[in-house]
């Protein structure tokens, strides 16, 4: 068998990430976080995070990973931070100068907040955050990683493995660099003391990238070598059904004081690592049957659907726009901070974050797409679903 070049659910799982991040943000906004099991639920729908972050580390690493099944170089640095760079950059940026130019902010604004808007880099102190970008901070530590991903691969594949096809090396070396998320998580909390912004940054969820790399490891393992594979990867392909039962459970869990308060202040060591490990196993128990098993099934079907692929195509921008939009809707609905119907609030936001994602899509993403094309063939990867 040779390696995957598609894996049409997961689009869909993206598109569940974002829906999930737009009702947390709705819930937060109309004051429905607390200490209930309805308000603990609504938090935790952040989880959608964790999707987008354990997708990249899947999706990106692949390259390196297939070069190395291969025998061969690995993928070429420079193309892949020039997709990566036009592939985040244009639509953030439009959003960005729309955000500057129509909303008022007390945080993060002069010369000196857009420069650091433009570069991503507004979570490196407190009060940088404007309004309407909030939620920017997971694209902020998400470039990191990708700046960072081709030293990760170098060390992986290229030093740890010896440029050569050893999936157990790499397995553990994607287990060290996830590690170092729990080494982080004691030492932030019991030695040194960062500032609150310091909550924002990779250390604290290189864990789920890393997730996603190990998980990329597993995946060509069984498309190129099914019988030398990992035993359990057969069972979980081939139950994708209960692979998401066991998912809603490990966030049920999440949804319980085990796992912290539901607040924006850093939670305890205890709670907050227990929050952040069950965020990783739902998310790899939701994406990895989508991943070992890609052709549609009965049970994953309504994942891979036309219309949840085609919401997961504009996931990114829905995304980008839904806090301006959120921001909006308040005010239209005239409501104050934490107050008003989350239902209410939530459809409203979505219903006009949808299309105006299309439109931004459409707009800057497919011509800026074909441009980041013509600098040279990319290598094979799995399509249609775009990091």
């Amino acid at each position: 068998m040779g390696p995957v070049t598609r894996y049409p659910a997961l689009d869909g799982i993206r598109a569940i990430a974002a829906i999930g991040v737009v009702a947390t943000h709705a819930a937060y906004w109309t004051g429905r976080y607390g200490p209930d099991t309805g308000g603990l639920f609504l938090a935790r729908l952040d989880f959608g995070v964790a999707l987008f972050f354990v997708l990249s580390g899947f999706l990106l690493f692949r390259p390196w990973l297939l070069a190395a099944r291969a025998d061969a170089d690995g993928p070429s640095v420079r193309r892949y931070l020039w997709h990566r760079t036009l592939r985040i950059l244009p639509a953030y940026w439009v959003v960005l100068l729309v955000a500057f130019a129509l909303v008022p902010s007390v945080d993060g604004t002069g010369p000196q907040g857009l420069l650091r808007s433009l570069t991503l880099t507004q979570i490196y102190g407190d009060d940088q955050q404007r309004t309407g970008l909030t939620q920017m901070w997971s694209l902020a530590t998400e470039v990191v990683f990708y700046l960072l991903l081709p030293v990760f691969g170098w060390l992986l594949v290229a030093v740890l493995a010896g440029r050569r096809w050893r999936p157990l090396r790499i397995l553990a070396g994607c287990a060290a660099l996830g590690g170092l998320t729990v080494v982080w998580y004691v030492a932030t909390r019991t030695v040194v003391t960062f500032d609150i912004s310091s909550v924002f940054w990779l250390p604290n969820y290189l864990d789920w990238f890393a997730a996603g790399m190990a998980l990329a490891v597993l995946a060509v393992w069984w498309e190129t070598d099914r019988e030398r594979s990992p035993a359990v990867l057969r069972t979980v392909a081939a139950a994708p059904g209960s692979c998401w039962v066991l998912a809603g459970c490990l966030i049920a869990v999440a949804a319980t004081p085990v796992a912290g308060a539901a607040t924006l202040v850093p939670l305890p060591l205890g709670e907050a690592l227990t929050k952040n490990l069950l965020y990783l196993a739902a998310a790899l128990a939701l994406i990895a049957p989508c991943v070992l098993r890609p052709e549609l099934t009965a049970g994953t079907r309504w994942v891979g659907g036309s219309a949840m692929r085609w919401l997961g195509a504009i996931s990114y921008e829905i995304f980008l726009v839904h806090i301006l939009v959120l921001e909006g809707v308040m005010r239209v609905l005239d409501l104050e901070t934490f107050t008003g119907s989350t239902l209410q609030v939530f459809v409203l936001t979505l219903a006009v974050s949808v299309p105006l994602a299309w439109l931004l899509y459409r707009t800057v993403e497919r011509p800026v797409r074909r441009l980041r094309d013509r600098v040279g063939s990319a290598r094979p990867e799995p399509r249609p679903v775009r990091p």
